[in-house]
Order: structure tokens, then sequence, then C-alpha cells
């Protein structure tokens, strides 16, 4: 039986969308459509938990879920309602929505929201006599939509916080990074600096783009020490993640010897507190 294909958008900094089309290609993503601010692309289940382990650039992993029509804002509940909820988390599952608009004549983003997230606790209501709770702040499922023109399309967020959080920073670190991780990532590839030659990063501040720089040298995947959205859904596949979550550690560890004897990465600044973090 040929496996379930699953469409994609890949949300990024700007200017960032071809270098992410071309990192997502190389893990075996199809159909890829370069849009503003992001990538859409086609892939099995394998593709989108590859996309959030590896991906350096991608903000979230976003998995399309459906879509409709919007003449009037009461689209936006029934559009949301009709969708199967129960097959992609649990009433009791904490939900958070979030809402944005392209060129769409919206009364207010944040009253669609609300259409939105009625629409699935109804949804519940009906199969099972319950609702499931919001949490904005600790979600345990994040839904995306996107309203364009007169189309709606909804997505689950199969990555949980942003891909940029990588896990390695210290959590008194939380937010004080000036730059972030996947734009740090961004800017040495459109340097077309290469893994095996020196860098030097003479304002280097915490050492966001040298980590970076480490971590492609060692490749080591992005997102090898921090969890995912899509693991806490109904259609999680854990044997097949952990086939993957071993190989990327597999990869890593051949890379060790030779990556130790490649010339340095070097950093400084004029802040020691910063070199300290």
């Amino acid at each position: 039986m040929p496996d379930q294909v699953f469409r994609y958008f890949a949300p990024c900094p700007r200017g960032l969308e071809q270098v992410l089309a071309e990192e997502l290609k190389a893990l075996g993503a199809q159909a890829l459509r370069i849009k503003a601010s992001g990538v859409h692309f086609e892939g099995d289940r394998a593709c989108g938990y590859r996309a959030n382990l590896y991906s350096r650039i991608a903000s979230r992993i976003l998995c399309w879920i459906g879509a409709g029509r919007v003449r009037q804002d009461d689209d936006i509940y029934r559009i949301a309602r009709r969708q199967d909820w129960s097959s992609y988390f649990r009433v009791e599952q904490r939900l958070r929505v979030d809402l944005s608009a392209t060129r769409a004549r919206a009364r207010s983003i944040q009253f669609l929201t609300l259409r939105v997230k009625d629409g699935i606790v109804d949804c519940f209501r009906d199969q099972t006599q319950e609702r499931p709770s919001v949490d904005t702040h600790h979600p345990d499922v994040r839904i995306v939509g996107h309203l364009e023109t007169d189309s709606l399309d909804l997505y689950i967020d199969w990555s949980g916080e942003s891909l940029f959080k990588r896990g390695w920073r210290g959590r008194e670190d939380k937010g004080e990074a000036p730059l972030k991780e996947n734009l740090a990532a961004g800017l040495l590839l459109l340097s077309q600096w290469r893994s095996d030659q020196s860098l030097i990063d003479l304002f280097c501040g915490s050492g966001t783009i040298l980590i970076e720089a480490a971590q492609m040298r060692f490749e080591l995947a992005a997102g090898l020490r921090r969890r995912f959205g899509f693991e806490a859904l109904c259609d999680f596949d854990p044997a097949l993640w952990r086939c993957i979550t071993e190989e990327a550690r597999a990869r890593a560890a051949k890379q060790v010897d030779q990556a130790l004897n490649l010339p340095p990465l070097l950093g400084c600044d004029i802040d020691p507190s910063q070199i300290e973090r």
C-alpha cells in the first residue's frame, strides 16, 4: 500500500524561501512551490518528520487539513466544523488557534479566529459530547488558519514551538538572542560558506552563527534535542520517528573525526557576559 501523501507549508524568514526550497528538496520534498515567506510542498509522513528534524531554515512545518471558500464570516465556522478533528487529537488535549489573512476583507481577525475555534469545539461536542479546552500559552495542539482573498486553508502545526528553538539554549536565554537560529543558518547558507572552511565572527554575541556553523559541520540535525507537535497527535508513528532520529544520530557520530580535523570556527565579542553565555 503506498504511503499517504501530505500537503505541507513551511513558513520562513523573508528572503530565505529559495534556500528553504533547496533544503526541503534534499529531504525528499516534492511539488515545491515558493511563495512569499514560505514554501508549499508534498511528501509522506517521513518527509514531514525529517523536515521538522533537519530544517535549519523553516520557522514551522504545517500539515494541511482542509480548505473552503469564504463569502461571509459564518463560512469560517462551517469550514472548521466539518473537519474530522477527533482523528487528529483527543478532546482532553489543550488547543490553540492562530489565523492570518492576506488580501481578505476580514472584519476582525480576532473574531474570525474565535469562529475557527468554535467550529473545532462544536465538532468535538457533536461526536463526544465534550469540548477541548483552549490554552494560548502551553497548548498540546496548534491549529493554524490562513485566509487569502476568499479561501481559507486550515493546518495542524507539526512543529509545536517554533523551529528556531533548537533545544540547546538554556532556559534563561529564551527570548534574549538578538538573532534567531534559523536566520543565522540562512545567513551562513546565503554567504556560500562551506562547512570545511574556517569561519571568524568578530561580533559573535552569544555565538548563534558559530553554533549553527558547528552543527552544520558535524551534520547534527537541528532539532535533535527538542520535541515536536506531531508527537502529541493521534496518528503519530513512534517507530518511524525512532528510526529517523537514530539515523540522524548515526550520521552525526560518523562525522565527528572528520569534523574535528577541519579549520577552526572562531568568535569574539566586546561583552564578556555574551561570551560566557
